[in-house]
């Protein structure tokens, strides 16, 4: 089976002749549509485009409950005349009173910009001058993906023009990415499988405090190479007192368990207070803390719990 990046760009190296010129858009751009799909509309608009989404779910939920218990078809031909043609009635959506630096826990990939863009087909000196950094020298970047790896791109853009990112976050993606640039070792390449950097896991609480897990790809380094590498990565984090550090060396992916996380420093855990309660979140750990006391509000008045 054709590699499905490879035979991505094989149809578009295909199409070119077909395609007349276009401006390729800013990498801040393809991240932002990436990561933040309704980003420059009202937020009114974006609460109506959630709702019409969660609604077009529901229908689709209706049907498979009616389709799984045909034997109680009935009762559900009730319920579901009862709440306008859905299974239960659906909440209005609420409002979130945080709209910005909300995002507790986010997965940053080194990667490099991507520039391999047909001339043919796309005027690379606007996008290029956009997106800040030298097409010559192609440094490391640590930020999302601006496509996946089917779509045929492994390009990664910036993070810092982002709404939702603490400034805890941005800080800890800026001294690692210097980091890994002074390093000389290069950011994983998915498609041949070289270089080192994997991407970095981060993770805060309200707080400010700062829980990283950085992830490398072993490639052939020795067991003292290694240790090298954790102990600069120690020296970063305890210079920017970052709360508590985590490393994986994770090579060639297969099935089963993925090799287990190294405390390299500081905390095992960070600790999140919320509604008079301390919890100790582990570092893989699932937490939402977006809407946070008015998210348990509402469960406990829909639990009619005291």
């Amino acid at each position: 089976m054709q590699d499905p990046l490879i035979r991505k760009r094989k149809a578009n190296a295909e199409s070119e002749g077909e395609k007349k010129p276009r401006i390729c858009e800013p990498i801040n751009d393809q991240v932002t549509k990436k990561t933040v799909p309704y980003a420059g509309k009202p937020y009114e608009e974006q609460l109506k485009l959630k709702k019409e989404e969660m609604m077009t779910v529901l229908k689709k939920l209706t049907k498979e409950i009616k389709n799984a218990n045909l034997k109680a078809l009935y009762f559900l031909k009730k319920k579901i005349e009862a709440h306008q043609g859905y299974i239960c009635d659906f909440a209005e959506v609420i409002p979130s009173p945080v709209t910005e630096k909300y995002r507790n826990k986010c997965e940053f990939t080194a990667g490099n910009l991507d520039f391999r863009t047909s001339k043919k087909n796309c005027l690379l000196t606007l996008y290029r001058a956009i997106a800040g950094v030298n097409p010559d020298t192609n440094e490391l970047t640590l930020g999302f993906r601006v496509s996946t790896y089917k779509e045929g791109s492994i390009a990664v853009g910036p993070i810092a023009h982002l709404a939702f990112i603490s400034d805890a976050m941005q800080e800890v993606v800026r001294v690692f990415e210097m980091h890994f640039r002074a390093s000389g070792r290069k950011a994983f390449n998915p498609e041949d499988h070289s270089g080192f950097w994997r991407q970095i896991l981060v993770r805060s609480n309200l707080a400010g405090e700062v829980l990283v897990i950085v992830m490398v790809h072993p490639q052939d380094l020795s067991t003292e190479e290694m240790e090298s590498v954790k102990n600069e990565l120690k020296a970063v984090a305890e210079a920017n007192k970052i709360a508590s550090l985590y490393f994986q060396a994770l090579g060639k992916k297969q099935s089963g368990e993925d090799p287990p996380l190294q405390h390299i420093t500081g905390a095992t855990n960070l600790v999140e207070k919320l509604c008079g309660l301390e919890f100790s979140i582990s570092p893989l750990a699932f937490f939402q803390v977006l809407y946070r006391e008015k998210i348990i509000s509402e469960i406990t008045s829909l639990s009619l719990i005291l």
